[in-house]
């Protein structure tokens, strides 16, 4: 309920500068800017689109990890959703995202976050589950299922 919320005040908030930019300047220069976001929002996203696959299928053929490119090419298909969606902060922020610095920085603070949030859940949930424990590696429990039949009791 909370992220409603803030989508719906982050709306409100980049409609309202949309239209502060327009009584400034004119009605045309931002409408320019909404078709011309629009626009590149498009292109980012089939940009994006295409090469994904391949980019994850020769990581995994290399053996190394495909997350980072499947970060990256979730970074920019936000971008490309933020400059597509009319208003002006959502624009500015999906133009920052198309630097690939600021996409690295974005990357990192993203596995933080995540890092954080499993080792908090692992901490609140992973008790009755533990198979991270080293004392636990050398330990095998054989054991076989012995169906009983009650008929047989006779």
């Amino acid at each position: 309920m909370r992220l409603i919320f803030q989508i719906a005040v982050f709306g409100l908030v980049d409609l309202t500068l949309l239209l502060v930019l327009a009584n400034y300047t004119s009605w045309k220069v931002a409408l320019v800017e909404v078709l011309a976001s629009g626009v590149l929002g498009v292109v980012v996203i089939r940009h994006v689109a295409a090469p994904v696959e391949a980019k994850v299928l020769s990581r995994r053929a290399a053996l190394e990890s495909p997350f980072a490119a499947l970060g990256h090419a979730a970074i920019l298909l936000v971008a490309g959703i933020l400059l597509i969606l009319p208003g002006v902060i959502g624009d500015i922020i999906g133009l920052l995202l198309l630097i690939p610095l600021v996409r690295r920085l974005v990357m990192a603070r993203a596995a933080q976050w995540l890092l954080a949030r499993s080792v908090a859940f692992r901490s609140r949930y992973g008790h009755s589950h533990r198979h991270d424990d080293p004392r636990a590696a050398g330990v095998i429990i054989d054991s076989h299922v012995i169906d009983h039949d009650p008929s047989q009791d006779d």
